[in-house]
């Protein structure tokens, strides 16, 4: 699947082909593109609609989970970029800064192909906008020390 990405550059309108040669625009541009290419190839997977991102060797994805989620446990299901289905229970609280490392299911190792790196699961935790009174109370009395 080809990917277009866009730049938009200002340039002075009167700015003249041998203007540009002088102040090294043009090489400076193609730098400028290589550097921006290398940088999205490499922090985002092929893909731009692919929910992972890429750490060094590793895989990382955020899953957006309900307080009741966080709290009571919740299943990830992902399907990995070589299309297989993962299901990995996760049975402990999830707090702001848990994060579930899930080892070998990252990308290939370079030096060498047959390690991987880890599938790294971030968790964005969604709050109720508002409780009501009855709801408070109840959460107060389960969650009571």
């Amino acid at each position: 699947m080809a990917v277009d990405y866009y730049v938009t550059l200002g340039v002075d309108r009167d700015a003249t082909d041998e203007g540009l040669k002088k102040i090294g625009f043009l090489g400076a541009l193609r730098s400028y593109i290589r550097g921006l290419l290398k940088k999205m190839n490499s922090s985002k997977i092929a893909d731009p609609n692919c929910v992972f991102t890429r750490d060094g060797n590793d895989l990382v994805v955020t899953q957006r989970i309900s307080l009741a989620e966080s709290l009571t446990g919740y299943t990830v299901h992902l399907t990995t970029l070589d299309g297989r289905a993962l299901s990995i229970p996760i049975n402990n609280v999830i707090h702001s800064s848990y994060e579930e490392v899930v080892p070998g299911e990252g990308m290939p190792i370079p030096k060498d192909p047959s390690k991987k790196g880890n599938l790294r699961i971030k968790f964005n935790t969604e709050f109720p906008a508002r409780l009501t009174s009855e709801q408070k109370a109840r959460i107060r009395k389960v969650l009571a020390p």
